[in-house]
């Protein structure tokens, strides 16, 4: 977990990113807006709680994957609502519905409405954004798909693979 602190207009404010490191589930940006005038002990409890929230979303993330490993999709749905419920655009939730999308065989639509989760809830998930360009692609929108494949690229610096297929790709449209 990454943030900073600061006071904005006589409130203090904490913008944190959390980074999903071994499956953990922790992912996503998270800002806490304290009251003007509150002590510093009730702004460190509202994000203690804060945080509390993101790390049992976090949990059942893993737990909806968990539950895809042993083929379980219903529990494992189960687990991603539970995280959404927390947290609506959980990334790893998010993540792990599309999984469960795909392998149901669901339309490409939900998978897409999974992913858009996803990075609406990171926008540095690179996996989410590469995922997103190809059932973009799968679903026919050369733009959208384009524009994703683009933004991961941002992300993704070093990748000249990447680089030169968005290129390839804007040429091509």
């Amino acid at each position: 977990i990454m943030g900073h602190v600061w006071q904005e207009d006589a409130r203090p404010v904490g913008r944190f990113h959390l980074v999903d490191i071994n499956r953990s589930g922790l992912s996503g940006w998270t800002t806490v807006v304290g009251i003007p005038g509150d002590p510093p002990r009730r702004f460190a409890e509202a994000i203690v709680d804060t945080m509390d929230n993101q790390v049992r979303a976090a949990q059942y993330a893993r737990e909806c994957t968990d539950k895809i490993a042993s083929g379980d999709f219903n529990d494992a749905t189960q687990r991603a609502n539970r995280a959404f419920d927390m947290y609506a655009n959980h990334p790893s939730a998010s993540m792990c519905a599309e999984v469960i999308a795909e392998a149901t065989q669901q339309p490409v639509d939900s998978q897409i409405a999974y992913l858009e989760r996803a990075v609406a809830g990171d926008s540095l998930l690179t996996r989410g954004w590469e995922r997103l360009g190809r059932m973009y692609q799968q679903a026919g929108d050369s733009v959208r798909s384009l524009a994703a494949f683009s933004t991961q690229s941002r992300l993704d610096r070093t990748n000249r693979e990447l680089r030169t297929g968005v290129v390839a790709g804007a040429i091509t449209l």
